[in-house]
């Protein structure tokens, strides 16, 4: 295939004072299931020494934004995004003339299991001082260092990639905990179905436990599903977060048979702890799941009937959006607002494209009425769908 295609584009790269960052990837093109490093290399390059606090990379406290795009680098506004929660970070000595490099693995966080070609932006905000005083840190000079990327996915090649990852399964051996964990990190993000003994065996040791989830759901096999569904019913009626990532994965893996389990576990939970779970249910069910969320509309907690809204939305059904017109109309506090969004979620329509809300659910009703009405083959998106807004018509 022709070569001319790839282009590496080099913009936005901006340097304040003594701090100068560059993102590197070692090719441009890259198989399904291969682990695709991104270097990023931070230089001080005056005399000073610099303080500086991040954390892991893989965690928003280290810093980084990575946006990948599949096809043309258009961000649309129903595509989610954000990121929050709380990390572990520490401060940094930087010295004059010294030189820091971290690796991302770009596939751990990106879906990038499918041939094709993708847009990398790569972005690090790093905040510095003269002092290791963390308010000064904070309120120091910003450095923002970006560049961007056009990368290819070919086809996957089993054999290939059975030696590009025979090296980390070895470095699982390791006794030193970070090679393993880099390792698990790497291997977990192969969607290869060949690595199901590895991802079983992972479970067994707690510093790649968490990865083996990862990398269970991305080979999905029958004994992967069957491994996570024993941890996801460990949640039962307990929450756990193990149990909660394994339940998410199932969600996402569209083996129904796991329907049932996946709502089991959220009828466990009260009211105030199930909107996830109900979440995850109703995203694998799909059209199974309707006349259950129905049930649970007539449910007397409140909270328990908000917590439809959104798992409405995840089932990408055509017959939610019959159910989500007729509540924007409810007595409900916040859930006319709420079943709008959920709403334009579904149909990537809405009565004022520039926002998810129209702030009057009785217009917005009449309107939703009649366009539903009209377009009765219109169609419909699931929860990880992205597309542009487009006004109802």
């Amino acid at each position: 295939m022709s070569r001319c295609w790839f282009v590496c584009l080099m913009l936005t790269t901006v340097a304040h004072g003594q701090i100068e960052g560059k993102f590197t990837l070692s090719k441009l093109q890259f198989a399904a299931g291969e682990p695709i490093w991104l270097a990023f290399d931070m230089t001080n390059t005056g005399a000073d020494t610099l303080y500086f606090n991040a954390g892991s990379p893989y965690s928003f406290c280290g810093g980084y934004q990575l946006e990948v795009i599949q096809g043309n680098p258009i961000q649309h506004p129903s595509c989610s995004g954000g990121v929050g929660g709380s990390c572990l970070s520490g401060t940094h000595t930087f010295r004059g003339g010294e030189r820091l490099t971290d690796k991302l693995l770009l596939n751990y966080d990106h879906d990038l299991s499918q041939p094709g070609r993708y847009h990398v932006k790569a972005t690090r905000y790093v905040s510095t001082a003269t002092t290791d005083d963390l308010v000064a840190i904070v309120n120091g000079r910003q450095t923002r260092s970006t560049d961007e990327f056009d990368i290819e996915i070919t086809a996957p090649d089993d054999a290939t990639l059975k030696t590009q990852l025979a090296p980390y399964v070895e470095q699982l051996k390791s006794p030193n905990e970070e090679l393993v964990r880099e390792a698990a990190r790497a291997l977990s993000s192969s969607a290869a179905a060949f690595l199901e003994s590895t991802m079983l065996a992972m479970l067994d040791r707690l510093a790649t436990r968490q990865f083996a989830i990862t990398g269970l759901k991305n080979v999905n096999t029958r004994a992967a599903r069957e491994a996570l569904a024993n941890i996801a019913r460990s949640g039962i009626p307990k929450y756990s977060y193990e149990a909660d990532t394994a339940a998410e994965a199932l969600s996402e893996m569209g083996d129904q048979e796991y329907f049932p389990l996946l709502k089991q576990i959220a009828e466990s939970k009260p009211p105030n702890q199930s909107g996830e779970a109900v979440r995850y249910a109703a995203r694998l069910g799909g059209d199974d799941a309707i006349p259950w969320l129905a049930s649970k509309l007539r449910d007397s907690d409140p909270i328990a009937r908000g917590s439809v809204i959104w798992a409405l939305a995840a089932t990408g059904s055509r017959r939610a959006v019959p159910m989500l017109i007729d509540l924007l109309l409810s007595s409900d506090e916040h859930m006319p607002q709420a079943a709008e969004i959920a709403l334009v979620q579904l149909t990537h329509r809405s009565v004022s494209p520039d926002k998810y809300s129209s702030g009057t659910p009785q217009v917005a009703h009449r309107s939703w009425v009649h366009w539903w009405s009209s377009h009765p083959d219109a169609q419909v998106y699931g929860p990880k769908s992205c597309g542009e807004i487009q006004p109802l018509n």
